[in-house]
């Protein structure tokens, strides 16, 4: 190793020892890799008791630590010298992260050192905005994973020996990126189905609160895994509305159950700021995904209640991407990470349905909303090219509704079409200002999900809000449906000019 990659990988174990002995609460992200793990592997990096490919993988590992470690201090630190530093670092770990992955022969038999050194590639290469690339990098380690056994061994799930602890954490890890990235490139799973659910596999501890965190994307990621059939499956199997509505229905129970376990994580572990952002996260993480489940659903072309519930979820959704922005953001700086664990890593499928309603209704306060949201990726579209394509393409959808409100007022149309209608959805700002009534989701009556206080008069203006508007909807319209069954994708912002 180069003498001046040498003094950068000395103060990225430091940062990486220092790590364990200090306050983890808001600085560690509990992953695949443990604060245990990653001393271990800095010690022996240091000491030089590991040499050869093993080396790389350890380095890799501790590099990638240490860039996560740096962009979640620089969301606490204040604009100065010390932020331009550790900027400066991470910039430097990741040019060095990068080199060590590239000397990597992946081609020799895998170990566990490589598998987890693939899952860390994969973490970094997404938190750089290549969605693809950590999709290839964990197909890899999936395979990896595979190849070692870990699919269908159950005696990792009952031991603490340290080294099938790490193995553990190696198969839910692997699990969550898989099923992720699977479903926001719309791929196939590269893992096998499991013979033991991985969310058995996740250790919580109340001292480490993300640790909640995790156990929640684990167990949306299992919801995700059985929403690929749906989206994955071929259009001329046999499957009958009914049929497709139920498979919906089921997943959306399961997300009924998960959405109580979040409040009731968030309101014990939220109590300190720099955790709030994070269940921020959660509820857009949770929200977009039960939009794009709901989506799959061929009623809501029938059943406009199913739709509304749909657009109730796509609207929370980008709240609380506003939420996560505001957490961080200060008069003089701004981080540009959330995205990346936000828009980046869940479907654009809140922001499409939005679209899809102001131009099928002409509603004003939905598409204030999208202005809103543009408005604040605005202002960090400089900082990154994944911030500028966003910013372009929310801004075409933007020129599109824009143009459509034109052309009904040169048409003579009824101007209050456009216009707000704040009694269907209640009060979801200060809704969502109120924790513990943020993550509402309406429960049918009979229904063995746990009970949840009700919207805020939502369901109960459904209908008379459609016998009001008329013919003023085109939802029911053939071009809308086709237009709202479009599968938006990450990848779009990759071809925007």
């Amino acid at each position: 190793m180069p003498h001046h990659w040498l003094q950068i990988f000395h103060r990225s174990c430091f940062i990486s020892c220092w790590l364990n002995k200090c306050d983890t609460l808001a600085l560690h992200w509990p992953d695949h890799i443990s604060l245990q793990t990653l001393e271990r592997m800095s010690l022996a990096t240091m000491n030089d008791t590991v040499s050869g490919q093993t080396a790389l993988h350890y380095k890799v590992c501790i590099f990638s630590k240490a860039i996560i470690f740096v962009s979640r201090w620089l969301r606490l630190c204040s604009p100065g010298i010390l932020a331009d530093n550790l900027e400066k670092s991470r910039e430097k770990y990741i040019a060095a992260c990068l080199e060590c992955l590239t000397l990597i022969d992946f081609s020799r038999s895998p170990s566990l050192s490589m598998l987890q050194a693939l899952l860390c590639g994969a973490s970094l290469v997404q938190l750089l905005g290549d969605t693809t690339r950590s999709w290839h990098m964990t197909s890899l380690a999936s395979r990896a994973l595979v190849a070692l056994g870990y699919h269908s061994s159950t005696a990792v799930t009952q031991s603490d020996d340290h080294d099938e602890s790490e193995v553990r954490r190696c198969i839910y890890w692997c699990y969550y990126m898989d099923k992720t990235l699977s479903m926001l490139l719309a791929r196939p799973s590269s893992l096998p189905v499991l013979p033991f659910h991985p969310i058995d596999l996740v250790d919580t501890d109340p001292e480490y609160p993300l640790s909640y965190k995790v156990r929640i994307l684990v167990k949306l990621a299992q919801v995700q895994d059985n929403s690929l059939f749906l989206m994955m499956r071929d259009r001329k199997q046999n499957l009958t509305e009914a049929h497709e509505s139920a498979l919906v229905e089921n997943l959306h129970v399961e997300l009924r159950f998960i959405s109580e376990e979040i409040r009731q994580y968030r309101t014990e572990y939220a109590d300190h700021p720099t955790l709030k952002i994070e269940w921020d996260a959660v509820d857009f993480t949770f929200f977009s995904i039960a939009t794009g489940i709901l989506r799959f659903d061929s009623l809501p072309s029938h059943n406009h209640k199913r739709r509304e519930e749909c657009l109730r979820y796509a609207r929370k959704a980008l709240f609380a991407m506003q939420a996560c922005q505001r957490h961080i953001s200060t008069p003089s700086t701004i981080t540009t990470d959330f995205l990346f664990w936000t828009v980046l890593l869940y479907p654009m499928t809140p922001f499409f349905v939005i679209f899809c309603n102001v131009v099928a209704t002409s509603n004003q306060e939905d598409f204030e909303l999208l202005k809103e949201v543009t408005s604040m990726i605005s202002r960090i579209k400089d900082q990154c090219t994944f911030g500028l394509n966003l910013h372009r393409l929310l801004s075409e959808l933007i020129n599109l509704c824009s143009n459509l409100h034109d052309r009904h007022l040169s048409d003579g149309s009824d101007n209050n079409k456009f216009h707000v209608h704040s009694s269907r959805y209640g009060n979801i700002s200060k809704d969502f200002e109120t924790q513990a009534s943020f993550l509402t989701v309406p429960v049918e009556e009979g229904s063995s999900a746990p009970t949840l206080s009700s919207p805020d008069q939502q369901a109960a203006n459904y209908d008379n809000y459609y016998e009001q508007r008329g013919n003023t909807t085109i939802w029911n319209e053939g071009l809308m449906w086709e237009l709202y069954n479009t599968q938006p994708s990450v990848e779009w912002l990759n071809s925007i000019l």
